[in-house]
């Protein structure tokens, strides 16, 4: 969308904690029109006993439902349409995250696909955030106890698992130093502002130094491979 001052209607996936917890009260104070996606309204309300008075209403959405299409049909027409509908993406890998990193690669290449079939001709503009560490409940939840096999003693997964099963508050605080309402504002204004020039929204310094650093190992791979990479076309074409 355009830059604008108009009030919109927002969907907020994972609206009941974290950034997108932060994100609806950046809406909501903006005066925009907010609802919140989650798979248990009770639970969520209980959490957030003050989204309803401030304006937002609850959704009930699981994404992981095969009924998630009709059940976000039926939000949108209890919107009367929606401007914003807010995900989140990942970009990088890291030892002991496989599952976690290929189901967000997934949704980073989902988004990117969209912003190519949606924005010419139906305006429609994707905007992928790219988000760091933020101090969110994202450990306290998913984070599990595991037991290292013996052949990865020694290494970065070895060195990964071990640790996230040794942290502490200290330990917990030095890695997660963003802050969500900060993120939140940053998401706010880019939306708003029809973030024209870019497709993704990279947020923190520690993301800013994992987007650099897996910009150089892309260029690393392009540079040793380039000359076999050129040499394989068909002879007469």
């Amino acid at each position: 969308m355009s830059s604008s001052t108009q009030p919109l209607t927002w969907l907020i996936t994972g609206a009941s904690s974290g950034i997108g917890q932060a994100i609806c009260k950046a809406a909501l104070a903006a005066g925009h029109k907010v609802a919140g996606a989650t798979r248990d309204v009770a639970k969520a309300s209980a959490a957030n006993p003050d989204f309803v008075a401030r304006g937002g209403i609850w959704v009930t959405i699981d994404p992981g439902h095969p009924d998630s299409a009709a059940a976000f049909a039926a939000a949108d027409r209890e919107l009367g349409g929606v401007d914003v509908l807010i995900n989140n993406a990942g970009f990088t890998g890291r030892a002991s995250r496989g599952a976690y990193a290929a189901s967000k690669w997934a949704s980073e290449a989902m988004h990117e696909v969209l912003s190519r079939e949606v924005g010419d001709k139906l305006g429609i503009k994707v905007l992928i955030v790219e988000p760091g560490a933020f101090r969110t409940t994202f450990t306290s939840r998913g984070v599990v106890d595991a037991t290292v096999n013996e052949a990865y003693k020694g290494t970065e997964l070895d060195t990964a698992i071990t640790m996230v099963s040794n942290w502490n508050e200290d330990g917990f605080n030095k890695y997660f130093r963003g802050d969500t309402a900060k993120a939140a504002r940053a998401i706010l204004n880019a939306i708003v502002d029809g973030h024209d020039g870019y497709l993704r929204l990279v947020l923190g310094p520690d993301c800013v130094a994992a987007m650099e650093q897996k910009i150089g190992e892309l260029q690393r791979d392009l540079d040793a491979t380039r000359e076999v990479s050129m040499s394989t076309n068909l002879d007469d074409a």
